[in-house]
């Protein structure tokens, strides 16, 4: 209650007060309404109000969020207008527009013509005074915005003549073709409306529509039917003679004596004998050509009339075999015979249908204008843009619009005919018909089609476009935004715009961004490389890999206590291999069943979780670890002697470490008359007494007699044991040199059991034991031990031990100061020590690794008896089995194999035992 008071108390104190001061931001009146409101809301226009349930709070104006309205919101529309996306700034007050293609300026609010693509078919573009938008200036036949529709005022959409309409809202078009025209651009021929062949002629559509051919009446010939042809025609009456002239336009008549005319069908009196009287030899009987015949003996005649008469002086006209009408006309006898009248074919008009009616005729092809002259004796054509020739029938390439979208007209076969060179993407007789295999129809690698018999084309596009010319985005099947980005597309399609997944950036999210990914696990530090198209990671202690994903033992502290780690399952996992005395994942827990923990058989305790032990230690032990001798507890004197062994075999051996092996033994002892004595005997060819029993009486006398006695100390000569085991036996343990018969009595033998005659060494060690009850330990040291050598002195495995196995003086220590009595096992502790240095050979690693094998499977293995131990040395000391672990044979020997065969470089190391 008192906490509560304290809180709420300042503000009883002021609540009468003018003013309130709260956070630094507002600050507010006495009166909750609005226009007390003194909010701070700085965002655009947000305004602070009032509220029951929120109290004093701001509301934001459109494109700015959070409490107080300070920050920025991009997913506001009105930022980054026509597709543009907008960035906030770093400190989230501001932003800036990435615009999509055509569009620029702070908020993509101006057109970009030189980015965007506006105009399609060919437009230019060109921005607004204000920039907001564009017009497009369109090429001929297109208009509409973005010149997307027909235009049929200015394009060349219907050939000779047809009419344009625009249809489909304009996006498409419709041709209404002029007679002698059809098709989709008016193209072809239409032989059902047109008048292609003069003068009675037959019209045939040939070339799939885009040609016709001619078949001609008599006396008419040419592609159109409008020459003359003589051959055929009966143009001169009366026996004329017909000629062509001007290839075949027009015609000539050579008359016949007493005729006249274009066509020869006029009287002509001048060179005509119309008018004879007498006999038929020099009358006139017979008109007209005809021929008298005189009958009944000359009273009278008879006349046969030339063709186009008849009567009996050929007088009258005969329509039947005349050709009074030219140019296809009928021909009617009138006024009894005596005359004829023409009803003249389109085209001719005149007496004797021989004068031209361009009225009636089609002289003039292809929508040219016909023009008498010469009072209808002959006529002329002014032709329509793309024709010429007399009667416009021929190509005019320099006025025709014969060849369509740009293709070249060349004029052929005289004039008859065009021939038109396309520009890419055309083809056909006009350059009207599509043609994928030139054109690019297509964009961005899509398929052209051609379609509505080549009038039109169709696309197939490739993945990630779309449109009629494949030249849209399409984020529904494009791959435009790697590694899970999402597309969207914008400017109408014309563009798109990704949202990347974490960790990626760029148009196409295909730039790392270290801001926002998680490539660096474990704390690993990340850095864009490779202008972004790569990581690198900066990995903490104790990780490795491209990210930081996999375990690296090396800078890694993930074994304690001397533990060695091991990369496993690839480097995404490790495995320690703890020190004696430690065990868990970490190395992190104390080990009660290791042999180094409570030593001497003493029992461990675990403690604070297994984080630590404590030790009940065996009879004589004392120390945290049991690792020292109770003086204060009942032990046993001893006289102990040292033989060392300074032949020449056992120079590898070195003196030193005899010495310190030597020194820290005697050291756990107290030394004296009434303790514990120590004689030194070195031997070669014959062995040397250095000191005796009673040479030094305590423990800082016998340390400096160790030293002085082994200071000058030469290895050489034969090992003669045998005679060191005697002067042991005859002199050593006399009463006069110090030894006691009441206490225990030791022989070390530190050697490398490279020894002459074996058979003496036996008896001598046998006599040795049996005359002073001494005990005999053999320590091995050498570079080369011969253990057969050893056994033979100390008769068990149980009392052989290596020199550099420290476990080795316990157990000794034990044994010479509280008697065999304590010792809980019957078994003895075998170290195997190799050699892993360059020189041994192979044959004799291979002879040791055999013996190695065999004393193992020889040996009897358990808790309650033998036990052995593996290490190597050569650089260092390494231990791979240890007691206490109570490994199976088969065990200890594939350990034995991988310890003695490890290899470094080239270089395989070397063991023996």
């Amino acid at each position: 209650m008192h906490v509560w008071l304290v809180l709420i108390l300042p503000v009883l104190l002021h609540c009468n007060a003018e003013e309130v001061h709260q956070e630094p931001h507002h600050l507010v009146k006495r009166g909750a309404r609005a226009s007390n409101c003194y909010h701070r809301c700085p965002g655009g226009d947000g305004r602070c109000a009032y509220t029951s349930g929120k109290g004093y709070h701001c509301i934001c104006s459109q494109g700015w969020t959070a409490t107080y309205c300070s920050v920025i919101d991009c997913s506001y529309s009105g930022y980054c207008i026509n597709g543009g996306t907008c960035i906030p700034s770093a400190g989230l007050t501001s932003y800036t527009c990435t615009c999509a293609n055509g569009w620029t300026g702070d908020n993509c609010q101006t057109v970009d013509c030189s980015t965007g693509d506006y105009c399609e078919n060919g437009g230019s573009c060109h921005p607004t005074s204000d920039s907001t938008d564009y017009v497009c200036t369109c090429t001929a036949g297109w208009k509409g915005k973005s010149c997307h529709l027909r235009d049929c005022a200015t394009g060349d959409y219907c050939s000779n003549g047809g009419t344009c309409s625009e249809v489909s809202n304009g996006t498409e078009y419709q041709c209404s073709c002029t007679s002698g025209r059809k098709g989709r651009n008016c193209h072809l021929r239409d032989c059902t409306t047109g008048s292609y062949c003069d003068n009675g002629g037959t019209c045939s559509e040939v070339s799939d529509g885009y040609d016709y051919l001619c078949t001609c009446t008599s006396g008419w010939k040419g592609m159109n039917c409008h020459l003359r042809d003589c051959d055929t025609g009966a143009y001169c009456s009366n026996g004329g003679t017909c000629d062509e002239i001007d290839g075949g336009s027009d015609y000539a008549c050579s008359c016949t004596s007493g005729w006249k005319g274009r066509n020869c069908h006029l009287r002509d009196c001048e060179t005509g004998s119309f008018c004879n009287n007498g006999d038929c030899a020099t009358g006139n009987y017979c008109y007209n050509g005809g021929t008298c015949f005189e009958v009944s003996d000359g009273y009278d005649y008879s006349c046969t009339c030339t063709s186009g008469w008849k009567g009996r002086n050929c007088h009258l006209r005969d329509c039947a075999t005349g050709s009074y009408c030219d140019n296809g006309g009928t021909c009617s006898e009138v006024s009894d015979g005596y005359d004829y009248q023409c009803a003249c074919t389109s085209g001719w008009k005149g007496r004797n249908c021989h004068l031209r009616d361009c009225d009636t005729g089609a002289y003039c092809s292809n929508g040219g204008t016909c023009d008498e002259i010469d009072g209808g004796s002959d006529y002329a054509c002014s032709c329509t843009s793309g024709w010429k020739g007399r009667n416009c029938h021929l190509r005019d390439c320099e006025t025709g619009s014969f060849c369509n979208n740009g293709g070249t007209c060349f004029e052929v076969s005289d004039g008859h005919d065009y021939s038109c060179t396309c520009t890419a993407g055309w083809k056909g007789r006009n350059c009207h018909l599509r043609d994928c295999a030139t054109g690019n129809y297509c964009y961005n690698g899509g398929t052209c089609f051609e379609v509505s018999d080549g009038y039109d084309y169709s696309c197939t596009c490739t993945s990630g476009w779309k449109g009629r010319n494949c030249h849209l985005r399409d984020c529904a099947t494009g791959s435009y935004c790697d590694n899970g980005g999402t597309c969207s597309e914008v400017s109408d399609g014309y563009d798109y715009q990704c949202a990347c997944t974490s960790g990626w950036k760029g148009r196409n999210c295909h730039l790392r961004d270290c801001a926002t990914g998680s490539y660096c696990n474990n704390g690993g530090t990340c850095s864009e490389v490779s202008d972004g198209y790569d990581y690198l990671c900066g990995c903490t202690s104790g990780w490795k890999g491209r990210s930081c994903h996999l375990r690296d033992c090396l800078t890694g502290s993930y074994c304690y206590n001397g533990g060695t780690c091991a990369e496993v399952s690839n480097g995404y996992d490790y495995q320690c291999t703890c020190t004696s005395g430690w065990k868990g994942r970490n190395c992190q827990l104390r080990d009660c069943e290791s042999p180094s923990r409570c030593l001497h058989d003493s029992k461990c305790n675990l403690i604070e979780d297994g984080r630590n032990y404590t030790c009940d230690c065996s009879y004589g032990w004392v120390g945290d670890n049991c690792q020292d001798i109770d003086v204060c507890t009942p032990y046993k004197d001893a006289d102990i002697v040292f033989l060392i062994d300074i032949s020449e075999s056992a120079i590898t051996c070195r003196v030193n470490t005899f010495k310190e092996y030597i020194q820290d033994f005697v050291s756990y002892f107290p030394i004296g008359a009434d303790h514990f004595q120590f004689a030194l005997v070195t031997f070669a060819l014959q062995p040397q007494v250095l000191f005796y029993f009673n040479s030094h009486t305590d423990n800082t006398s016998l340390q400096t007699g160790i030293d002085d006695s082994m200071g000058n100390i030469t290895c050489e000569g034969p090992t003669m044991v045998y005679k060191a085991l005697d002067l042991v036996a005859s002199e050593i343990f006399k009463e006069e040199n110090g030894a006691r018969n009441e206490v225990g009595r030791y022989v070390f033998v530190l050697t490398d059991g490279l020894f002459s005659n074996p058979s003496q060494n036996r008896e001598s060690a046998y006599l040795l034991n049996s005359q002073t009850n001494a005990y005999i330990y053999t320590i091995a040291a050498g570079r080369f031990v011969n253990p057969k050598g050893l056994l033979d002195i100390s008769s068990s495995y149980r009392n052989t031990y290596p020199i550099e196995m420290q476990d080795s003086v316990q157990s000794i220590l034990k044994q010479t100061m509280f008697g065999c009595e304590g010792c809980k096992r019957r078994g003895s502790d075998i170290t195997m020590l190799f050699d892993v240095s360059s020189d041994t050979s192979f044959e004799e690693l291979h002879a040791f690794l055999k013996a190695g094998t065999f004393l193992i499977q020889n040996t009897k293995l358990s808790e309650n008896n033998s036990d052995i131990s593996i290490a190597t040395f050569g650089e260092e000391y390494v231990t791979h089995a240890q007691v206490r672990e109570n490994k199976s044979a088969e065990e200890l020997v594939q350990i034995l194999n991988r310890a003695v065969h490890r290899t470094d470089g080239k270089r395989q190391f070397n063991a023996c035992i």
